[in-house]
């Protein structure tokens, strides 16, 4: 019976502790950068001093750039036609991320009935709200630019050193596009398991980065 009255406060502090992590705040932002919520399919202007729900976007376009804090305290900057989640910037620890692609993998299992092309599918940028009625015409058109500012918000992320942010984000991506591909990042992917200590995972990754650039000099040495 003691050991069950001393085990409920820790826990009941813990989740306390949880629920008190600090938020993201939008503290800087120059030029056409705009938010979108989960389940919306609006954007709306950001302004200084926003605070980021965990799966709230947040992209920038033209010469436009963000500087976010985290919940950690540090500065992450969002470079120009470049878009990420809020929850991209979590700092997590390997076996987190493992949790994370695990589920994420879970929940793309080919039901044996998915026989759509690429083009068929759902379009990415379609991640808070219902398709459009002209769903292949905007896909080839709103998805590219979509995909674009997700490859330079995932390579920002690389840079600044957000691991575990970036190899969640890379591989929700190609969930929903796994025909989409960009040698930058798959590179950078490479490294990124090998930072988080992921061994088995950085190998899948080169094997399958050699297999579709075997000529690329982008291979970490």
């Amino acid at each position: 019976m003691k050991c069950k009255i001393l085990i409920i406060p820790i826990v009941w502090f813990a989740c306390l502790a949880s629920a008190q992590e600090k938020p993201c705040v939008l503290i800087s932002v120059s030029g056409n950068t705009e938010v979108r919520g989960e389940n919306e399919l609006n954007w709306e202007p950001a302004q200084n001093g926003r605070i980021f729900k965990e799966r709230e976007t947040i992209r920038t376009a033209g010469a436009a750039t963000a500087r976010i804090q985290t919940s950690e305290g540090e500065v992450f900057v969002l470079p120009n036609d470049a878009q990420i989640e809020a929850r991209d910037l979590r700092k997590l620890g390997r076996d987190e991320v493992v949790m994370e692609l695990t589920a994420m993998a879970l929940q793309h299992l080919p039901s044996g009935k998915d026989t759509a092309s690429f083009r068929e599918k759902p379009s990415a940028f379609i991640l808070h709200g219902n398709l459009p009625e002209n769903r292949e015409s905007q896909a080839s058109k709103e998805s590219q630019s979509y995909l674009k500012n997700e490859e330079r918000g995932a390579l920002a992320l690389f840079e600044q050193s957000y691991f575990a942010g970036f190899i969640l984000k890379w591989n929700r991506l190609l969930n929903a596009f796994p025909e989409f591909a960009s040698e930058p990042v798959e590179a950078a992917l490479i490294q990124a398991y090998d930072k988080m200590g992921m061994p088995l995972r950085k190998q899948q990754a080169l094997e399958r980065f050699k297999q579709r650039w075997p000529n690329s000099t982008l291979l970490p040495q």
